[in-house]
């Protein structure tokens, strides 16, 4: 053995006497008595057999209680240690021990050793396992001292199974045992001994008797599907490496519901799984884990994609989901005035038109490119310009808005191409594709007047009928709809139309019938008129309705209506007695049978001249 040697080995004997000396300084074991440690279940029963539910979170019913009890001698060295371990476990399972002091009224309880270094106290004790600052992670040693010398000590922990976290429950099924150690403070053993605790988790539930699906087009961005997804979800054909809808299947009852879940699509398209909107399609039917998000994807073909969406282990439906998936080339474009009068000044145009375009199928086009084009650029200025609006993914339709110049009309129509011949945005449409065209007249929202009629001019007793409101223009043409604009009561109206007590009528109409009363006016944006719906009285009569010029209006139109100065504006109709309507209907059918005398007249002296020529 050389020298350089034989220095080193002197050196390490050194070391470990000086590690023994310093062990040798911490406290040491005073006179613990009748320590003893004791297992029993949440109810209070004594016993080492504990049934825990597949995934339960922590609770005292998923728990063991550790009972040590000891008589100290002298305060605080005479203390005992606990720690709790993990001895078996089922195949694959992570769960491990923890602790939580449940009660301790006569001793201390620290993760370290009391009145030396750097001991930590636990909390007072609370009843629910895994809460505040009591819990004693797996492994851990936790020391409990005694709080007064010569009286019996004891301290409570909840003993549980904590799946990396002590507030998550295992998943694994089977068997996990699991001991607590007593010791005496010095780390010789106690009288105490080892407690073993077993606890059986049982197999996971996947037996599904509830749950919905949800579906939404919007793939991109935060994505939250908690609700019905009522919006028709439609998508191009063409193939992406991104899906094009989501579907979320949420288990609801029973609440442990974990089961996977097999999606099948029948109809264009292919499907894939993941944990977010992320992923590649795998098949036309794949098992989904539950939790994870299915993926819709287009396989390049047109038509309507149905996806069903069953437990795998339950059987139970979730339901099914459809996309509708649509072809880019632009065959059809069918354009639609919202609003065929609008104002130059005042007035919102944002929502004038819409427009739809198809394919060569007939299938709807999924957030076409278009190009509004206007025929007088005097009266409204669009050509080729793009929809303001845009697409609306739940009424299906683009809206387009118009940029009104000055009063008059002008034919409004839509292509796929800019007036340069560039052709949309899809890459596919080539051929140039124009729409109907619609009317939209420039006109006023300013009423200088207004008029009143009904729908026919006689009824039946009690029978429904339409009575109409339309304001004109100082040109006596009907004004632009009012969007936007607001009265005390939030609706889009003119306030102050009418005087105090709006439309009145001679006879009172009958139950259900819309109130006329008010002294506002809420016309449609789209017709600029107010249609009320009322029910014609019971008895027959000519029914006179009436109404003033309010506030809104000029000085001069409201003392030509006034109801004292003028002559209001009224409408009248009539309504027919049961004799009168029957008289009316006998008539009528006297009419009809002398037209069908004189038409078979008229065939019986066709066919005799027939007969004639033919014998000639």
């Amino acid at each position: 053995m050389s020298t350089k040697t034989n220095f080193k080995r002197i050196a390490l004997v050194a070391v470990a006497s000086l590690g023994f000396g310093l062990l040798s300084a911490a406290p040491s074991n005073s006179a613990v008595n009748a320590d003893t440690l004791t297992i029993k279940n949440t109810a209070g029963t004594t016993t080492s057999a504990i049934t825990v539910a597949n995934g339960e979170t922590i609770t005292v019913a998923s728990s063991a209680t550790a009972t040590m009890t000891w008589l100290p001698g002298t305060q605080p060295t005479d203390s005992v240690t606990l720690v709790a371990a993990l001895v078996s476990a089922p195949t694959g399972a992570t769960a491990l021990p923890y602790m939580s002091l449940r009660e301790t009224t006569s001793s201390i309880v620290t993760t370290g050793f009391p009145g030396f270094g750097t001991a930590v106290e636990l909390g007072n004790g609370r009843d629910t396992p895994g809460s505040g600052d009591d819990v004693v992670s797996p492994n851990q040693i936790v020391t409990c001292a005694p709080r007064v010398s010569a009286v019996v000590s004891s301290c409570v922990f909840d003993v549980y199974l904590g799946k990396g976290s002590a507030t998550a429950g295992p998943t694994v099924a089977g068997a996990y045992v699991v001991t607590v150690k007593a010791a005496n403070r010095d780390g010789s053993a106690s009288n105490a001994g080892t407690a073993t605790i077993t606890f059986t988790v049982g197999a996971a539930t996947v037996s599904t008797t509830s749950g919905t699906a949800y579906m939404t087009g919007t793939v991109t961005g935060s994505v939250t599907m908690s609700t019905e997804d009522l919006i028709p979800v439609m998508a191009t054909k063409a193939v992406s490496t991104a899906p094009k809808a989501l579907i979320k299947v949420t288990q609801v009852t029973p609440s442990t519901a974990n089961e996977s879940v097999t999606a099948t699509i029948t109809g264009p398209g292919t499907l894939g799984s993941g944990a977010a909107n992320t992923g590649n399609p795998s098949g036309r039917s794949i098992l989904v884990k539950n939790g994870d998000t299915i993926l819709v994807f287009a396989d390049g073909t047109a038509g309507v994609g149905t996806i069903t969406l069953v437990g795998s282990t339950s059987g139970y439906n979730f339901g099914t989901k459809t996309i509708t998936w649509t072809g880019t080339s632009i065959a059809k474009i069918v354009a639609t005035a919202l609003a065929p009068v609008v104002s130059a000044t005042g007035g919102s145009a944002s929502l004038a038109t819409y427009v739809q375009a198809f394919d060569s199928e007939g299938k709807q086009i999924y957030s076409p490119t278009l190009y509004m084009i206007s025929s007088d650029l005097t009266k409204i200025s669009n050509n080729y310009t793009s929809c303001t609006a845009g697409w609306d993914a739940t009424d299906l339709v683009t809206y387009c808005g118009v940029t009104a110049v000055s009063a008059g009309t002008s034919d409004i129509t839509f292509s796929t191409h800019t007036a340069s011949g560039t052709y949309q945005g899809d890459g596919v449409t080539t051929t140039k594709v124009t729409s109907n065209a619609v009317k939209i007249r420039v006109g006023s929202i300013t009423a200088a007047s207004f008029k009143m009629s009904f729908d026919k001019a006689t009824y039946g007793p009690g029978e429904k009928a339409t009575l109409t409101v339309t304001p004109l223009d100082a040109a006596g043409l009907p004004v632009a709809g009012v969007y936007g604009a607001s009265n005390s009561n939030g609706n889009a109206a003119y306030a102050n139309f009418f005087t105090t007590g709006g439309i009145t009528s001679d006879y009172a109409f009958y139950t259900g019938s819309d109130t006329t009363t008010a002294t506002f006016l809420n016309p449609s944006y789209a017709t600029g008129v107010k249609t009320f719906t009322v029910y014609m009285p019971l008895q027959g009569s000519k029914i006179t309705v009436k109404a003033s010029a309010g506030a809104h209006f000029g000085a001069d139109y409201q003392t030509k209506t006034g109801a004292t100065t003028g002559t209001p504006v009224s409408a009248t109709a009539t309504v027919a007695t049961e004799g009168a309507a029957a008289l009316a209907a006998v008539t009528a059918l006297a009419t009809t049978v002398a037209s069908l005398k004189t038409l078979i007249t008229t065939l019986t002296n066709l066919v005799l001249k027939i007969q004639k020529k033919v014998k000639a």
